[in-house]
């Protein structure tokens, strides 16, 4: 370039401003964001943001918090926890690399951020090797700690149920109604959801995603032919064109994807702690109901040894929707069916 000065440079690299030009704050941002783009530049983004990271001004970070003390954390997967001085757990968090994502915690201005450096004292964390047991062991220990920063996973239980029934004319309708022990023993209960609105929004998908009958979907109060039939969304079934048969085909196929289930009973084996061991979880009537880590050779044992071995756990509804979103992300992930008694 013919001129090195701030303003040409912002130019050139069409820097945003932040403030008013000339003034002390604006300036350092425009020079922060030229020495980003240079490392980016020379070292690559994912070396950069490193780097970045780990020059954290202590200005950022809680009274209690050094340097030092975020560079010993580890660099490899598990679940972090944020205490304040009085030993209370303020927030739980998991990480395929706790240094990392700590350091972004206390490296940003935001709301949170500053919220965060004001509360904590100390960090503790636990690895877990499996980034699968990581976010199911994060979930639980929100729930049972219930740390006052975190709100999303506080959740226990999902009020709201999607049932499954035949109607006299031999068709599958399904409907939304709150969730109780007696609808757990009476009903043929297919997904649960934190809302009125998350349920009937995944109804909505699957008529729309699979042409089901909005009126035997319970959506719909027509008499006779559903508001869809009319737009050509509905084959008819409400009007008995479309036979149960083939109606209630589509029915289990839009069932499979919206149901909060698991179908079959499975044993997930995943990496663990060390080279000596692996991560394994449990899912049975439908549900995680355990995980831990086991040795490797009880990998070659029995599936009961393997199973009796692992601690028990609380099935809470959002851990079934974290194994299924990780199996649909990682889908080389070793599974033992335990209804065939063969890997999938």
């Amino acid at each position: 370039l013919k001129s090195y000065g701030l303003s040409n440079l912002i130019h050139h690299f069409d820097l945003p401003l932040v403030g008013d030009r000339h003034r002390a704050m604006a300036d350092a941002f425009a020079t922060a964001k030229l020495l980003s783009i240079n490392l980016e530049n020379f070292l690559g983004n994912d070396l950069a943001e490193k780097l970045i990271n780990k020059q954290v001004k202590n200005s950022l970070l809680p009274l209690a918090i050094s340097m030092d003390d975020l560079h010993a954390l580890p660099e490899e997967c598990g679940v972090y926890y944020f205490y304040d001085e009085n030993k209370n757990v303020v927030y739980i968090g998991k990480s395929i690399n706790i240094q990392k994502r700590v350091m972004q915690h206390f490296s940003k201005t935001t709301t949170k951020s500053q919220k965060l450096a004001s509360f904590v004292h100390s960090i503790d964390y636990e690895l877990t090797g499996s980034e699968l047991v990581a976010l199911l062991k994060e979930s639980d220990e929100i729930k049972t700690m219930s740390p006052s920063v975190n709100r999303a996973q506080r959740v226990k239980q999902y009020p709201y149920i999607i049932h499954q029934y035949e109607n006299m004319n031999g068709y599958m309708c399904w409907d939304v109604t709150r969730n109780s022990k007696k609808a757990q023993e009476s009903l043929a209960i297919i997904s649960e959801f934190p809302t009125l609105l998350s349920a009937k929004t995944a109804i909505k998908r699957a008529i729309e995603n699979n042409n089901l009958c909005a009126k035997y979907c319970n959506l719909d109060k027509a008499i006779t032919f559903c508001f869809n039939y009319h737009i050509k969304k509905c084959n008819g079934a409400c009007g008995k064109i479309e036979s149960p048969e083939d109606y209630n085909k589509k029915v289990e196929t839009a069932k499979e994807t919206i149901t909060t289930f698991f179908c079959n009973d499975m044993l997930i084996v995943d990496k663990g702690r060390s080279s000596d061991e692996n991560s394994a979880i449990l899912v049975q009537n439908g549900k995680c109901v355990a995980y831990g880590w086991i040795n490797n050779d009880l990998i070659n044992n029995s599936i009961p040894e393997i199973i009796n071995s692992l601690p028990q756990k609380t099935p809470y509804p959002d851990s079934t929707k974290i194994i299924k979103g990780f199996i649909a992300r990682n889908p080389q992930l070793k599974v033992i069916s335990l209804n065939e008694s063969h890997f999938l």
